[in-house]
């Protein structure tokens, strides 16, 4: 639960992300391309000590790595939210939300259900292994190579082969004009604040932190 901390707070530096980017890499993509391939060297990292960890019961260890990986995700979920508007045709718009949270309950599935049982050689010589065996047919470390790999190599893609949205000359003048009227960081952190400041509301966070142990601002 403390490794999910992270999302509880994204609401405060989102603004950062959202205003501070590299134009020749897209508003997008200069946090979703580095902050994934930050993610899959963390990934990588982990395929090979997340056992000797455990093993050796460095926690304080593993959990500042998980809890680095989770901030990281964070910054990255709050390009994708708004990409993932842009990207859709208008008219396909309302189907963002419901692409997003099928992609992350499915993911949910593959590395809880889905890997437990392949990693667990009861099950393993029950339903999968033609001859028993003592050795999971999916260790911890090799799960988590394989999603280190497939993330990298989605990241590149992306890279390379996904554009951002390009504007027409009239979307760009008004672009242009919005830019002038664009909100700063710390005005931003003062509407959160005055958001923060209704008693309902935090009524409601206080009652979300102790029935769900973690919540998230979006």
């Amino acid at each position: 639960m403390m490794c999910t901390m992270p999302y509880s707070f994204k609401v405060l530096w989102a603004p950062f992300v959202e205003l501070y980017y590299l134009p020749f890499l897209g508003k997008r993509k200069s946090w979703v391309v580095p902050c994934q391939l930050i993610i899959s060297i963390i990934l990588f990292y982990l395929a090979y000590t997340i056992e000797d960890m455990l093993v050796t019961k460095q926690l304080t260890k593993l959990t500042g790595i998980l809890i680095l990986n989770m901030f990281i995700i964070t910054c990255q979920d709050i390009a994708v939210d708004s990409w993932a508007v842009e990207i859709l045709h208008p008219e396909n718009s309302s189907y963002q939300s419901v692409s997003q949270s099928v992609g992350q309950r499915l993911g949910m599935i593959l590395s809880t259900t889905v890997f437990i049982a392949l990693n667990s050689p009861e099950f393993c010589n029950k339903w999968v292994n033609k001859t028993p065996s003592e050795v999971p047919l999916v260790s911890l470390s090799e799960f988590i190579l394989w999603w280190a790999i497939l993330q990298f190599v989605i990241t590149i893609y992306i890279l390379v082969f996904v554009p951002e949205k390009k504007y027409s000359s009239v979307e760009s003048a008004i672009d242009e004009e919005e830019e002038e009227l664009e909100i700063y960081p710390s005005q931003s952190l003062a509407i959160i604040w005055d958001i923060m400041s209704n008693p309902n509301l935090q009524k409601y966070l206080v009652f979300m932190f102790f029935t769900c142990g973690t919540f998230s601002i979006d």
